[in-house]
Formats: structure tokens, C-alpha cells, sequence
């Protein structure tokens, strides 16, 4: 019998502010500029969206073989 973990939906908002917060914070102590700190955090956020979208992929995938087609 296998036990599939699921994040809940606030566990990964939380995650996501807090590293959010954590790049701001390491943007300015390194002394870095407004425009810097931005791109910074947009480029935090894609690499979530690119992080969840592979994930969703194997997961579909690992369902896939979980359950064959019937035929």
C-alpha cells in the first residue's frame, strides 16, 4: 500500500512569500539597486512556475502508470 503526500495550498503560499521575503532581504544586503531586487523576484517566481509545472508532469505521468488503460 502506497501513501501519496500532498502540500496543502497554504503550506506552499507561505513558502512562496517567505521566499519571496528571503530574496528581497538578499538583494538589499548585497546592496543592490530597485530595478535588481524586481528582476530578482520575478526571477524567483518563474523558476516556481517552471518548478510546478514539471511537477505536475511527473505526477500525471507516475498516475499514468499507476493505472493502465483498460483494453
Amino acid at each position: 500500500m502506497t501513501e501519496h503526500v500532498h502540500a496543502r495550498a497554504t503550506t506552499i503560499v507561505w513558502g512562496v512569500i517567505l521566499l519571496l521575503a528571503a530574496a528581497t532581504a538578499f538583494a538589499a544586503l548585497m546592496g543592490l539597486n530597485g530595478p535588481v531586487v524586481i528582476w530578482v523576484v520575478v526571477t524567483l517566481g518563474v523558476m516556481l512556475v517552471l518548478v510546478g509545472v514539471i511537477g505536475a508532469a511527473v505526477s500525471a505521468a507516475r498516475r499514468g502508470r499507476e493505472h493502465p488503460p483498460i483494453g
